[in-house]
């Protein structure tokens, strides 16, 4: 078996299983560590024969990078742009997250390119893929909690918001609260839609839109076009790279 590990801003994910496929996996924040990962997925590591390790967090990589090595006795192997399949990257100038090439490397393997794959987590990215399996471009925009936060943070009256358990969001809120919901979701809902949009026009193509991350089930019930949810992605790319 595959241990897969993603360490991203806010957190740590990790399944294990092989050839793409997952047997179990397991989410902690950021803060806690490869610790946690295994008393929530890991009851024996003699089952685990290799590591795979993506980071978009370096101060946090070897640390984990290291413990792995001494719990498996085998060397990790580091994903980047050199070794992420058939995906092309030499159009886009470097660096470019690891999160965003296993993505789009694993859409490739599962989809006929051209598409673009959003990534609704920390960050929203928006990563284009032309007909020609290459990775062109796209956008980085501010994540739906990441966003809230920052509003937040820099203004004396309007509360914090946490996502967990939101029910029903109303375009045209009705208070403050709604009023952020409206804001934070339909508008992320609104700029992907749009971003869309115009990279269609500007290439003169018809993307298949494929959407990961934490945060896209909140987005998506709002997304006024056709998607495949793909909630697993990156660490279905892991595996299978």
């Amino acid at each position: 078996m595959i241990l897969a590990v993603n360490i991203g801003n806010t957190n740590i994910r990790a399944a294990i299983g092989q050839h793409g496929k997952i047997d179990s996996q397991a989410v902690v924040y950021a803060d806690e560590g490869i610790k946690q990962i295994e008393a929530g997925l890991i009851s024996n590591w003699d089952k685990i024969q290799n590591s795979i390790i993506a980071s978009v967090v370096p101060s946090k990589t070897e640390a984990i990078i290291k413990t792995l090595e001494e719990k498996i006795n085998k060397p990790v192997k580091r994903i980047d742009i050199r070794n992420c399949g058939t995906l092309k990257t030499d159009a886009y100038a470097k660096p470019l997250g690891e999160d965003r090439v296993v993505c789009c490397a694993r859409a490739l393997q599962k989809f006929s390119p051209p598409f673009v794959v959003i990534d609704f987590g920390t960050a929203t990215t928006i990563n284009l893929v032309n007909s020609k399996g290459e990775f062109i471009g796209g956008a980085i925009l501010t994540g739906l909690q990441t966003s809230l936060d920052a509003l937040t943070k820099n203004t004396d009256q309007l509360p914090q918001i946490n996502f967990e358990n939101i029910g029903k969001i109303h375009l045209i809120g009705k208070n403050t609260i709604e009023n952020l919901h409206s804001g934070a979701v339909i508008g992320l809902a609104c700029a992907t839609e749009g971003f869309i949009n115009r990279m269609q026009k500007e290439l003169a193509i018809t993307l298949q839109i494929i959407v990961t991350g934490g945060h896209a089930p909140y987005v998506l019930p709002y997304c006024d076009y056709d998607y495949v949810h793909e909630p697993s992605l990156l660490l279905e790319g892991l595996l299978n790279l």
